[in-house]
């Protein structure tokens, strides 16, 4: 606990680190402009990250030491989003093809949580098909698992409270848009309606198509923690303190604060969550076949924005042979050179609280049409990325949609500059190859085969889909068939 207090105050330089585009910013808000980052400052060290720190990886991980983990994400690599909305023109076919050519070694695709309820199946098509082109591509593979909870308000309505548990704010109200997120059957169902399938369906056709899984828990991070009745009385109780004399709602932070127990109530929860994950986490890996089966969240903040949830998840979900992959959005406006004291800070507080080497892997978002944050120009976010990558076991590369542009036309610029970060990285010795690795000739038969066959339904489900809105619409005359 010494340890954590000392490192809080390193979090001052992420919460400022913003603060020389504020002008800019503003500014550009007035006129509705789009704020673009300039060229970076050219006076930054470059880093140069010890590889030889992740020497206690699994052997199915060692590839990590050799190529770095440069993962690419975000919205090109959506199965989802291309269904509802009209401006992605690409598909992620040839969103991967430029994934692969710009030399990036792991695609995040998803999402692959039970979002269609009525058939899984259905809905797992789509990330599978665009699975089994980037494992044809060379390129590894982890399933994005979606949100923990992410659900249309009716729904959500109806299940908090019922189905899982409240969680409550540090106001006193009900979050309605998430269940407690120490209610343990909302982990369980989210694993086994996502990787948990993904995997059976990964064994049923005798395929290896993912090297790890990853989950979104940034809704429940944005409230910080629970405060909950369930939650608070165990706490209460742990610490010997009457639990008839809980506070109300609205009283329950206040106390913490005022008691200066808000930090033993983190640890509880840390406790509690860990003791939920560790189980699912066997249960992942017994599946996988595979001890080396790699975990990754966002968001992963060491400390900001309940850092006590991402520091359980990492310990319960990670060990010193398949590192949790740590998602850090400190940096994503302003890169290495904004927050390069962050990124070192960070790392040692994981190898303190872990004790052994974290896989921490800082990114950027380098486009997105929210003009209250900065897009870089190709060249700064080649620029970011290569510095983080030297500073670090590997990064997330994230990017959404410009602003005013499709999906294709915002991230078209960018892919030569990545090209040639990444073999910036092989020239410099950073990394010893791309990692482009396409399957052997056999598996490489049988991976095409599996995905003709899950396009083949693709097609089947669109013919009907199509069929049926069809009859709904009225014909010429304007009568309903």
């Amino acid at each position: 606990m010494t340890n954590l207090k000392t490192m809080l105050s390193s979090l001052l330089s992420a919460k400022i680190m913003l603060f020389f585009l504020l002008v800019t910013l503003v500014s550009s808000l007035i006129v509705g402009e789009t704020l673009t980052l300039e060229p970076s400052p050219k006076n930054i060290p470059e880093p140069r990250y010890d590889m030889h720190r992740l020497e206690k990886l699994h052997r199915s991980n060692r590839w990590i030491q050799s190529e770095k983990i440069r993962i690419y994400c975000g919205w090109p690599m959506s199965t989802y989003w291309p269904r509802i909305k009209k401006d992605f023109s690409g598909n992620f076919f040839e969103f991967l093809d430029k994934v692969a050519e710009a030399g990036f070694n792991v695609a995040l695709i998803g999402d692959i949580g039970n979002w269609n309820e009525k058939d899984w199946s259905a809905s797992f098509d789509c990330p599978a098909t665009a699975a089994l082109y980037a494992r044809l591509k060379g390129l590894r593979v982890i399933w994005h698992m979606g949100y923990l909870y992410r659900k249309p308000a009716e729904k959500a309505a109806e299940e908090i409270g019922t189905k899982y548990g409240e969680f409550m704010t540090r106001t006193g109200q009900v979050y309605k848009a998430c269940p407690c997120p120490l209610d343990e059957k909302l982990w369980q169902d989210r694993f086994e309606n996502s990787i948990l399938k993904a995997l059976a369906w990964e064994k049923e056709h005798n395929v290896r198509i993912s090297c790890g899984c990853h989950l979104d828990v940034e809704p429940q991070c944005e409230q910080e923690e629970c405060l909950c009745n369930r939650c608070f009385s165990g706490f209460l109780k742990t610490e010997g303190l009457d639990e008839q004399a809980l506070p109300k709602p609205d009283e329950r932070f206040a106390y913490l604060t005022d008691n200066q127990l808000l930090e033993d109530y983190h640890l509880y929860l840390s406790e509690r969550l860990i003791s939920i994950l560790t189980p699912l986490r066997e249960r992942v890996l017994k599946a996988s076949g595979r001890p080396g089966y790699l975990f990754s969240f966002y968001p992963g903040h060491v400390f900001d924005r309940a850092g006590w949830m991402c520091r359980a998840m990492a310990r319960a979900l990670g060990n010193a042979e398949a590192p949790v992959l740590l998602w850090d959005d400190a940096m994503y406006w302003n890169g290495y050179t904004g927050s390069y004291k962050h990124i070192l800070k960070n790392q040692e507080a994981m190898r303190q609280y872990l004790g052994y080497e974290p896989l921490y892997l800082p990114s950027i978002d380098y486009v997105l049409e929210d003009i209250r944050y900065p897009t870089y120009t190709p060249e700064r976010a080649a620029h970011e990325m290569y510095l983080l990558n030297c500073s670090s076991p590997g990064t997330f590369c994230f990017g959404e949609k410009a602003r005013g542009k499709t999906v294709w036309e915002s991230h078209e610029p960018y892919w030569p500059v990545f090209k040639e970060m990444n073999e910036r990285l092989l020239k410099n010795g950073l990394i010893k190859s791309i990692g482009l690795h396409t399957p052997w000739f056999w598996e490489r038969m049988k991976l095409q085969a599996l995905k003709e066959s899950v396009d083949q339904r693709i097609r089947t489900y669109s013919a009907a889909r199509e069929s049926k809105e069809k009859k709904l619409k009225p014909n010429e005359a304007g009568n309903k068939p």
